[in-house]
């Protein structure tokens, strides 16, 4: 018996490893579902912490390198500025990108919506266009009235995605061959 089971959870195609995997997952969606909101703030600290680290090997690749320096010295300041900013500060970084989000989804509406519109084709072909431009605008909206709420929202349906996925993993670690199974079978 392995007392070391790590390759099994992260690469097994074993029963013991989707079991595993599909418990680990599960876990995680369920401590995302209960505080989504706090869950945000937390995912854009991790995030801020990858763009300072990217930010700081950005600046030392331009200090090694001397082919277009100031390009590589401002982007890597750039990341690394963006990634403070994301770790200090991380609901207002958050209520940024959700008015981003917003307004890409509002442009996204009327524009669907005056293309359908300018559209030669027959009205029966247009409702489906429209309606998806509806939708955009509704999405957009919100966004824009509920931007913190939208994105917790969004995380909060992840971590039920997440704990499908880990219901759907368990299922199939049922329909995998045991190891004993595989062995005994080989024989025959």
């Amino acid at each position: 018996m392995n007392l070391l089971i790590a390759p099994d959870v992260f690469t097994g195609v074993t029963r013991r490893g989707f079991l595993l995997r599909g418990i680990l997952i599960i876990l995680l969606g369920i401590l995302i579902t209960l505080k989504p909101l706090l869950n945000l703030g937390v995912i854009t600290m991790l995030a801020g912490w990858f763009f300072s680290l990217a930010g700081a090997w950005v600046l030392l690749g331009a200090a090694v390198h001397r082919e277009r320096r100031l390009f590589w010295l401002v982007y890597g300041a750039v990341m690394c500025l963006w990634g403070v900013c994301m770790i200090r500060r991380p609901f207002c970084v958050d209520l940024l990108l959700a008015w981003f989000i917003a307004l890409w989804f509002v442009t996204e509406g009327v524009v669907t919506i005056w293309d359908t519109a300018q559209s030669s084709s027959a009205a029966r072909y247009k409702v489906l266009p429209v309606l998806s431009g509806l939708i955009a605008l509704f999405v957009g909206y919100a966004f824009f009235v509920w931007p913190l709420t939208t994105l917790a929202g969004m995380i909060w349906i992840a971590g039920l995605l997440l704990i499908l996925e880990g219901l759907m993993l368990i299922t199939f670690s049922r329909l995998v061959a045991g190891q004993n199974e595989r062995t005994v079978g080989s024989k025959r």
